[in-house]
Order: C-alpha cells, then structure tokens, then sequence
C-alpha cells in the first residue's frame, strides 16, 4: 500500500499559498478602490464573486484607463507575476493530490469537463507534479 501523498510539509505550504493569495486579492481590492475613489463595499459588490483571473482583468484594464504607463506597466508586471500561482491556488484548494512520478513528488487529480464530456486530469505520469520546493518559490 502506498503512503499517503500529501506530508505534513506540503499541508503547510498549502496553507500558505491560500493564505497569501487571499491576502493578496484583498490588496488589489483596495487598490481598485484607490484608482476609483469607491468605497470597499461597492467593488465587493461589483467584483464578488468573481473568479480572481477575471478580477485581475479588471484591476488592468481600470489601470489603464486611470494610471500612467510607467504605473501600468508596472502593475500588469504584477499581475503577470501572481499567473502562475493562481493555478498551482486553485488546485491546491479544489483538487485531490495523489503522488507524482518524481521522488517525493505530488501531483493535482481532478476532473474537468471540456466540450461538455469528463476530462480526468493528474492520471498521467506525463503530468506535472510538484515537489516541495515548487510551493517555496
């Protein structure tokens, strides 16, 4: 039988990655409120519950709209930074994790649907999986 994949060690930085990217989006909150002079409660009620790629499109385009592009470059730089671990967040909230193919590896098991029909997904040796260094970036 197989030990269980997910080690105390992977459970911290899962607690970790979900923690600061809550944080994190509660920061692009109020600096959306900064660059539309609104109170909280109204961009709560217009962007909750939005999906948080939805809600970086929005955070951008008002960007572009109310910053100069020094400023705007610099926040889709931001915004492209936080990309990548908005899937690896996703997953670590919303998937099943079974061990990888690597050493001491994990990988997300989900099943996603595409054109209407089930898409199983982490089944494959071919896929990716994680080590712990990969949530310590």
């Amino acid at each position: 039988m197989q030990q269980f994949a997910v080690t105390d060690d992977f459970l911290r930085e899962f607690g970790k990655l979900v923690h600061l990217f809550a944080q994190l989006e509660v920061q692009m909150k109020f600096f959306l409120c900064g660059l539309l002079e609104m109170p909280m409660h109204e961009i709560i009620l217009s962007t909750d519950p939005a999906p948080s790629q939805r809600f970086s499109t929005i955070l951008t385009s008002v960007g572009a709209l109310k910053l100069g592009e020094d400023d705007w470059n610099e926040l889709k730089t931001i915004v492209d930074e936080i990309e990548p671990y908005r899937a690896l967040r996703n997953d670590v909230a919303h998937s099943f994790w079974a061990n990888g193919t690597r050493d001491d590896s994990i990988r997300p098991v989900k099943m996603k649907t595409q054109r209407g029909r089930p898409h199983p997904v982490g089944f494959d040796e071919n896929e990716r999986d994680y080590q712990l260094e990969d949530f310590q970036a």
